[in-house]
């Protein structure tokens, strides 16, 4: 366990299991009452949280049994817990986080005809078992003690190795600096802050400034550094005010960036990952505690310079004022949309995440809140595109499919989170991932050999039929991803390769035609020395990286006229914004908008990857986030510029503009 770090596996006893698959489980043991130590999946399932409970009986008699409801998973008991708990290097992590992962049932079962026969639910997990005469209970309790002991050890050794940076050394002070005990000093938003971090000279009694047009956002951040323990900081801001206008305080928005335990390395290090709202609380010395401040430019007052102050407040210390000043434009950006960009983060709905027993929860209203929240934080990001979950256009008659009848699939569910899409103004063609629906005609249920005509005729007409039912609709356009990463070996539930993809793509567009668009993910130009580049005109949509590795592949589609988009690019402001100009893109897709790991808030259950972490109440956002809403402004601009040149100007003005997006299309197309 600890060598591939599993999710939901942080030791060797819970890395390894037995599916039950409806068999019981047989022990030829003497004659005796036996007690059992069973070790079972309970919350988890390959690293995702299992919502359904179970049953175990031995010989026959019920002897343990789970079940909850989504309103006790959901609670702040399980699913929520610790959401609104701050960071704390000293929690034990064991003990409160990772103990929680599985269950351990304990239960007795005599034996009169020398067997123990034991069955567990359907696809339970058994990842251990203990079983000894009741006679014997204290000693098997030693035993088991030694046994989580080492559990315990070795989780801290091999999963969880816990480390704290140490403390950066602090520039000369002056006597004022030391005697108020806290320094303010500011960094741009997108370099980090370490947990024990110190700034530079330089950095200390800041000012921030911040440029905006009418409607963007812009961030700056600023940092409080205790020198010994504080009972509380406090961090208050101002309205801002210009010649003759004012815009209130309420158009900033005050966060926190939280820690919480993250992998680097062969390490486990406190990094910042979320921004949380800022409430007043404890500071301990040396640890930095830096915050986000957001603002966005109103339509009214007017543009021009508006100035106002950042004051931090500590009991009994002398106040820290920081100057803030706003410059206003009077342009107002092109929504994404109106660039013609689709940009979006794949997405795990929350009919996946948060209702495990799917489509029979499908409906409840708590699917909505929490999709609708999601497609409103996204469209305050820049965000205007959706993945489709596609367990949502469901195949409930696969001989009715081979007719092309539109009764042969469920539309209700797309049908409702497309018109979501639609309420919220999430407009730009979006993806469905259509893998599964190869994996379900040429499984064991249907066994339809891959080309076939059984099999393409069901593809084609389910491709139809979804483009069909999304255009009735009324949009946003869905793009049909067929496969994923296509690879030649190594071959996973959702990759196809070459061949096989190129077969796919075929299939699609003989019998489909122009119903839906189709996409792949292909990773570089080429996969175990096969060249890729002929994929691309196979489909619609080409998505790749984009770096080097895939030049070929970005070259063939610019010259054949095809549509490439940016997909999992990193997570850096320019992968999101000027090199998607600089390389002629139409999209810029990232993994992921909310990590895949069912316990947001557990760090045994780690992620770095995620843009948003849920809560009860909402969402908490992080730096990722804001970095691509940052590049996505990058790439409006810079459409803007090039769309009001065209409309020609006086001479000085447009050889200033030239020079600039000359130099936009002369920076490095990858590496950045």
């Amino acid at each position: 366990a600890g060598a591939r770090r599993s999710k939901g596996s942080p030791d060797a006893l819970m890395g390894d299991y037995i599916h039950s698959n409806g068999k019981d489980f047989v022990i030829d043991l003497p004659n005796d009452t036996y007690r059992v130590v069973a070790y079972v999946d309970g919350y988890l399932m390959h690293g995702r949280t299992r919502f359904r409970g179970y049953t175990i009986k031995g010989n026959g008699k019920t002897v343990a049994n789970f079940t909850w409801s989504h309103e006790q998973f959901l609670s702040t008991d399980y699913f929520f817990k610790d959401w609104d708990r701050p960071f704390e290097p000293t929690d034990p992590v064991w003990e409160r986080w990772a103990e929680e992962l599985h269950r351990t049932e304990i239960f007795t079962v005599p034996v009169v005809d020398g067997k123990m026969r034991l069955k567990f639910s359907h696809s339970m997990q058994v990842f251990g078992l203990i079983i000894h005469p009741t006679t014997k209970t204290a000693e098997a309790d030693r035993a088991i003690t030694q046994l989580d002991q080492q559990r315990k050890r070795e989780f801290y050794a091999t999963f969880f190795p816990q480390r704290i940076p140490e403390k950066e050394p602090l520039p000369a002070l002056t006597p004022a600096e030391a005697k108020q005990g806290y320094l303010v000093y500011a960094r741009h938003v997108f370099d980090g802050v370490d947990y024990h971090g110190a700034p530079t000279r330089d950095e200390i009694a800041p000012s921030l400034e911040m440029v905006a047009s009418q409607d963007e956002y812009e961030t700056v951040t600023f940092t409080v550094l205790p020198l010994v323990d504080l009972p509380k900081i406090s961090v208050s801001v101002s309205d801002l005010r210009g010649k003759g206008n004012t815009i209130p305080a309420s158009a900033m928005k005050l966060e926190a960036l939280r820690y919480r335990w993250q992998s680097t390395g062969p390490d486990i290090l406190p990094k910042p990952v979320m921004l949380t709202p800022w409430t007043t609380t404890k500071a301990n010395a040396r640890v930095n505690r830096r915050f986000f401040l957001t603002f966005r430019a109103p339509e009214k007052p007017p543009a021009g310079v508006y100035t106002g102050t950042v004051r931090v407040q500590i009991p009994d210390r002398p106040a820290a004022t920081i100057p803030l000043k706003v410059r206003v434009l009077s342009l107002r950006l092109p929504t994404i949309s109106e660039t013609g960009l689709s940009a979006g983060y794949y997405y795990y709905s929350a009919r996946d995440r948060l209702f495990f027993d799917r489509m029979y929860r499908a409906t409840d209203p708590k699917v909505t809140e929490f999709m609708e929240r999601d497609l409103r934080l996204m469209k305050d990001f820049n965000l205007n595109a959706f993945q489709l979950d596609y367990t949502t256009a469901r195949i409930t008659d696969y001989d009715k499919l081979a007719e092309g009848d539109p009764e042969s699939v469920d539309f209700s569910l797309m049908n409702h989170d497309l018109a979501l899409c639609r309420k919220v103004g999430i407009d730009a063609p979006g993806i469905v991932f259509l893998q599964f629906l190869h994996n379900a005609l040429i499984g064991r249920k249907l066994n339809f050999k891959f080309g076939s005509e059984d099999y393409a005729i069901r593809a084609q007409n389910y491709l139809r039929l979804l483009g069909e039912a999304v255009r009735k609709q009324g949009g946003p356009e869905l793009v049909a991803w067929l496969t994923d990463e296509v690879r030649e070996t190594g071959l996973h539930s959702w990759n196809l390769n070459h061949d096989d993809a190129l077969r796919y793509c075929q299939i699609a567009r003989e019998g489909a035609g122009n119903a839906i668009r189709t996409t792949l993910t292909l990773m570089a130009d080429h996969g175990s020395g096969k060249d890729y580049t002929d994929l691309v005109p196979a489909c619609d949509v080409t998505q790749t990286h984009y770096w080097d590795k895939s030049e070929k592949l970005i070259k063939t589609a610019r010259e054949g006229g095809h549509e490439v988009w940016s997909y999992n690019s990193g997570r850096s402001r320019y992968s999101w914004g000027l090199q998607i100009y600089r390389l002629g893109g139409k999209g810029r897709w990232q993994w992921h908008y909310y990590t895949h790991i069912d316990r947001p808030h557990n760090p045994v259950t780690r992620a770095s990857y995620m843009a948003v972490v849920y809560t009860p109440t909402g969402h908490f956002t992080t730096p990722n986030l804001i970095e691509s809403r940052e590049g996505l402004d990058d790439y409006r601009y810079v459409w803007m510029l090039e769309q009001t040149l065209k409309k020609g100007g006086p001479a000085a003005a447009r050889k200033l503009a030239e020079d600039a997006l000359n130099d936009v299309r002369n920076l490095p197309p990858y590496g950045i």
